[in-house]
């Protein structure tokens, strides 16, 4: 059979499943929430359909599982979409709400288990999604703004406004540790 099609059949079964499903992680993307090797537990998309910003929504990118955070959610041609990013990457990106597997409930690493489900973590999780929805639309409205003066910034204003945003995309990873 081929390796493909076979993936998309366990994708697919993974996706309309009843109880959660376990699987094991390789990548940095999540650090330092979800550390390299980890085993993630989700509920399929099929019996929870609360993905909402803040959430760690499981899809399927090119191929590719892909565990990351949910920044916001938007219609296309009638479609939703969810715009997802890392907690260790800067861009944010995009998937079809068609991509979607399922929902991160727990993370396992070295013996310990984090339950995304208890409250604190719910609102934590809900904190970093609407701190990456502000940030994005920050950043939005001031690339917007300069456009629409013409203005070029001056080298050491062009800095400052670097490094600040440097320090506001690593600021969440000082905060949500596993």
């Amino acid at each position: 059979m081929n390796r493909d099609l076979l993936r998309q059949q366990c994708i697919q079964l993974w996706r309309s499943g009843s109880r959660p499903r376990t699987l094991a992680t390789s990548g940095l993307s999540m650090y330092p929430l979800i550390p390299d090797g980890s085993t993630l537990t989700f509920m399929p998309a099929t019996v929870d359909r609360s993905i909402t910003v803040g959430d760690i929504a499981l899809f399927e990118r090119s191929g590719i599982l892909v565990a990351h955070r949910i920044v916001g959610k938007f219609y296309q041609d009638g479609c939703l979409w969810f715009c997802e990013k890392g907690d260790n990457m800067f861009c944010p990106g995009t998937f079809p709400a068609s991509s979607l597997i399922g929902r991160v409930i727990h993370i396992e690493h070295t013996g310990h288990i984090l339950d995304l489900t208890l409250w604190r973590q719910r609102i934590a999780g809900r904190l970093a999604g609407q701190y990456w929805c502000a940030l994005f639309a920050l950043m939005r409205a001031m690339s917007a703004c300069g456009r629409r003066l013409g203005c070029v910034a001056a080298p050491q204003v062009r800095a400052s406004v670097v490094s600040a945003f440097r320090f506001l995309t690593r600021l969440p990873a000082r905060f949500i540790r596993m």
